[in-house]
């Protein structure tokens, strides 16, 4: 029943993102286009200004497609668990823990897919801009730093994405659990949601900053880290924040499972 949520999922978030991401190819191609023939023609007058209305049209695409996929990650799971929908919602044969994975794997899939996209189009433009391929150039810094750079380079990278991952995980599972939080009072719903949102911040940017100043006070060797390669360091750093997310994402999690199944008012 799973498959059924996501592809319903992806078909409702589809139908909004898909024009979105079409709209970025055209912009980039046509702020690229132009781009290279004012480079061959700097004197024309309109393809200036051709140039300059397709590169604001790319900034504000990109800005805005960003946007989109979290508040419409966001107002989906609203919308469809929070609001009337929720009574025909919560009818369906499928458990709580179900709702919620299905929102939150598709809104990781078109996180994933938006951040990836609007690398690679202001990478390409960046590339025609500055009349370097920016792509042979990232190539020849990993390769450069693979030479220089002792240790598992592949570890690290690995860690830097589960890292990314998990942190966007995280993040949406946030919204989710200060959205069930809030509703599970009769008035203010929306504002309440706001208010434990924040509140969620506050808590855990305090705790993230006592784990800081106590791991600051440990008294370990200087030969213990002037030891380690640079790399082994990311690494385990970037596996340990991992760890850190994950566990408080579960926090999240079990909130917000809790809340729709014992507390939700959709009322």
């Amino acid at each position: 029943m799973l498959s059924k949520l996501l592809r319903h999922e992806f078909r409702a978030t589809g139908r909004i993102m898909l024009p979105v991401y079409a709209l970025l190819l055209v912009s980039c191609g046509g702020c690229t286009l132009f781009g290279r023939l004012l480079g061959r023609y700097p004197e024309s007058t309109v393809l200036s200004v051709v140039q300059t209305v397709f590169a604001t049209l790319f900034g504000v695409t990109t800005f805005g497609m960003l946007l989109l996929t979290l508040v419409l990650m966001v107002y989906r799971f609203y919308k469809n668990l929070m609001t009337d929908e929720g009574y025909l919602m919560f009818t369906l044969p499928v458990s709580r823990s179900q709702l919620i994975w299905s929102k939150l794997l598709v809104a990781l899939v078109w996180s994933v897919l938006s951040t990836v996209l609007a690398a690679l189009a202001w990478m390409a433009e960046i590339s025609v801009v500055g009349r370097e391929n920016v792509f042979s150039l990232i190539v020849q810094g990993l390769r450069s730093l693979r030479q220089h750079l002792s240790g598992n380079l592949t570890g690290c990278a690995a860690a830097l994405v589960v890292l990314c991952l998990v942190s966007c995980l995280v993040s949406f599972l946030k919204f989710y659990a200060a959205i069930s939080l809030g509703h599970s009072f009769s008035n203010h719903k929306v504002l309440l949601s706001v208010v434990f949102y924040i509140a969620f911040g506050i808590v855990t940017q305090t705790i993230g900053t006592i784990f800081a100043s106590v791991g600051i006070q440990i008294d370990t060797s200087p030969d213990f880290w002037s030891n380690l390669p640079v790399v082994q360091v990311f690494s385990s750093l970037a596996w340990a924040a991992a760890g850190v997310s994950a566990l408080l994402g579960a926090a999240y999690y079990v909130l917000t499972l809790l809340m729709l199944k014992k507390r939700l008012n959709l009322q």
